[in-house]
This record gives C-alpha cells, sequence and structure tokens, in this order.
C-alpha cells in the first residue's frame, strides 16, 4: 500500500511539473512575441495579449477547474495595481496588458512576484542602458528636475521623459527579465514568501 501512495504522489509530481513546463513554455511564447512587437512597432498588439489571457485562463481551468480560473483571473488582474504608472506615464498601456496576460498565465501568486522582478530587473536593465550610453548623469538631473517640479506644485505630474523612443530600453525587456527570475525562484525552490 505504501508503493501506490509514493506512486501516487510521483504521478501526481511528475503532472504539477509538466503543468508548470506548460505555464512558462506558454508565457515564454507571449514574452518573446511581445519583445519582438515592442522592438519593432513600439507597443504591444491587443489581439497577442488577450489571445495569451484567454489561454491562461482556459489552461489554468482546465488543470485545476473552477480554483484554477479563479486563480488566473485574479493573477490576470495583480498588474492593474501598476495603473499609476501609466497616468504618470511611467509605463505605457501594453506594458500593464503585458503583465496582466503572463498573470493569467502563472496565476495570482505568481503574477505579483512577476511584477514586482519585473520593477527590479526593469531598473537594472535600464541601469545598464544608462551606463552604456553613458547618460546616467543626464537622466539622473532629468528625473531629479522632475521631482523638484513635482515638490514645487505639490503633486505628482505626468513624466514626460518616458516617451523617449530613442533610448532603445522597452519595459517588456524588464517583464521578461521578470518572468525568467519568477521561473527560477520557482523552478529551484526559492522560498519567495
Amino acid at each position: 500500500m505504501t508503493e501506490t501512495v509514493q506512486c501516487r504522489s510521483t504521478y501526481e509530481r511528475s503532472v504539477i511539473v509538466y503543468q508548470d513546463i506548460m505555464k512558462y513554455a506558454l508565457a515564454a511564447c507571449f514574452i518573446f512575441i511581445a519583445l519582438k512587437t515592442d522592438y519593432k512597432e513600439c507597443k504591444i498588439k491587443n489581439k497577442h495579449v488577450l489571445l495569451f489571457l484567454a489561454a491562461g485562463l482556459i489552461v489554468n481551468a482546465i488543470a485545476s477547474g473552477l480554483a484554477g480560473l479563479w486563480d488566473s483571473l485574479l493573477g490576470a488582474l495583480a498588474p492593474l495595481a501598476l495603473l499609476p504608472l501609466f497616468i504618470l506615464r511611467m509605463l505605457g498601456a501594453g506594458d500593464i496588458k503585458a503583465l496582466c496576460a503572463v498573470g493569467s498565465i502563472v496565476r495570482l501568486r505568481m503574477s505579483i512576484y512577476t511584477v514586482l522582478f519585473s520593477i527590479a530587473a526593469g531598473g537594472v536593465i535600464a541601469l545598464g542602458f544608462m551606463i552604456f550610453r553613458r547618460n546616467a548623469r543626464q537622466r539622473m538631473k532629468q528625473f531629479g528636475s522632475y521631482l523638484k517640479l513635482c515638490c514645487y506644485m505639490r503633486k505628482l505630474l505626468p513624466y514626460e521623459q518616458f516617451a523617449d523612443e530613442r533610448s532603445g530600453f522597452r519595459f517588456s525587456l524588464g517583464i521578461a527579465g521578470g518572468v525568467v527570475l519568477v521561473y527560477l525562484c520557482e523552478t529551484f525552490s526559492f522560498d519567495l514568501l
């Protein structure tokens, strides 16, 4: 009887591993498409976002029933917490929609980590861009001027430097970094909380 229980738990573990592989393969496909269109056309297309958002909902519903569907839906909604950054023009709508699509695939808990890790990865990548282009001082001065103006006006103002198309940095690159970091943490069983 112990062998049957052990075999069942081994089977269940292999199913979970398979589901995780499928989940991150689906996320990787979306990220690849999002990166390609973001760098080529400076936008993440709604048809791709909707396709992968629906795929995430369907895959999670098949894998875990109604609970999986609910968790996937909450994962898709979690990145909407970044809307203030869109209002301030620090993130594009496509970036938030991309995080929503990824969130529907990876579910709520991993969606939250993906958002946090994407912001961290985006910051590191942006810093790398500034160091490589040797304009970090200029960018920091611009951001400092923005902060001074916000303090002087006593309100948050839209950040106009976001629209700089020449910088070469797209936040979809940060999202890709965030997904990779979450995948590595989950794969190597780092306890995130």
